[in-house]
């Protein structure tokens, strides 16, 4: 198969059109460093395959010269977070370093603070696996490549939507320490990744943790949403309809209201309040809160000006202060 043939996949033709982008957006002379976070699992194998791969043909003279020498100074960089809870995770962390060594680089492994696998879990090992990304990211050339997917992003708005936190898509492209989070692979669906992985014969882990409808996510993958394909076949496209439209009325109001360092109360009153909070509170990385508890606290600003709601979140609290509502991280 010609290389022509090859970009035009879906999977090289999405890594194509994001690569040119990201080269574009890099400064001049900057020597960026693209990590790419790899679990070993299938979705995080065909990323990292199909990111070397676009970035060994521009070094190796796929297009302008000067984007070609900045694919040249881009150093790319697997990082496994092992959580030490599963009994394979040492094999699994191996099993990225071979890979990676396979495709002669040198894959990262950052083992993370030991965690209770009780309730809340995956929410803390989240916190713990973006804490890192975040310190890795040290420089505004910097990115971090997840292998998110358009399955993944179905899964994200139902779930978001069953559990009243706001119809919140995952973003393709964030602010992320001091560089950039970036997602290649969001429009595709998992059956494509799939269909690459076979034909490059990769290797993936199957973490048998993924198949514990115990867990909501799962419950969704596995029985919720091949019920509704089912019956309506084109789910997913519509679904990824909304989440482009949400998405772009989310960057534009967090645009509007994101380097605002107060919301003025004025502005927190009628059908918009909700929206507009939530869109101040996801531009300072919080997107958990519920809508019951954002609606409670937008209540409570009806209160004499005497009295002083907060609200506090996983990320730290909402408060009033005078005529304004400010946000106060939590202190690390």
């Amino acid at each position: 198969m010609g290389s022509q043939r090859l970009r035009e996949a879906p999977v090289d033709a999405a890594l194509a059109t994001w690569g040119e982008r990201w080269l574009a957006r890099r400064p001049a002379g900057s020597n960026a460093r693209l990590y790419v976070g790899f679990s070993g699992g299938l979705d995080s194998v065909v990323l990292l395959h199909a990111t070397w791969r676009w970035l060994a043909e521009r070094v190796q003279g796929g297009g302008a010269g000067e984007r070609d020498a900045q694919a040249a100074a881009v150093t790319l960089v697997p990082v496994h977070i092992n959580h030490g809870v599963a009994a394979a995770a040492e094999h699994w962390a191996q099993h990225c370093c071979t890979f990676s060594a396979g495709l002669g680089l040198r894959c990262q492994v950052f083992h993370a603070p030991p965690l209770d696998a009780g309730r809340g879990f995956e929410a803390r090992a989240r916190a713990a696996r973006y804490g890192h990304f975040s310190e890795l990211l040290d420089q505004p050339a910097d990115s971090l490549l997840l292998a998110h997917h358009r399955d993944d992003q179905s899964e994200t708005l139902l779930l978001r939507l069953f559990q009243g936190r706001g119809l919140l898509p995952i973003p393709g492209r964030r602010p992320l320490g001091a560089g950039t989070l970036e997602r290649p692979l969001l429009r595709l669906e998992r059956n494509v990744l799939a269909t690459y992985a076979e034909r490059f014969e990769l290797p993936a882990i199957e973490d048998p943790g993924n198949a514990d409808t115990q867990h909501e996510r799962n419950y969704l993958r596995h029985v919720v949403l091949p019920r509704v394909r089912e019956r309506w076949p084109q789910a997913d496209q519509a679904l990824d309809r909304v989440a482009a439209r949400s998405s772009e009325a989310q960057r534009l109001l967090e645009q509007l209201l994101g380097q605002r360092a107060a919301l003025e109360i004025e502005e927190l009153t009628g059908e918009l309040a909700l929206p507009l909070l939530r869109a101040w509170l996801h531009a300072r990385g919080e997107h958990r809160a519920a809508d019951r508890a954002l609606e409670e606290f937008l209540r409570q600003l009806a209160s004499p000006v005497d009295r002083a709601p907060e609200l506090r979140l996983p990320g730290g609290c909402l408060r009033r202060r005078g005529q304004t509502v400010i946000w106060e991280p939590a202190s690390d």
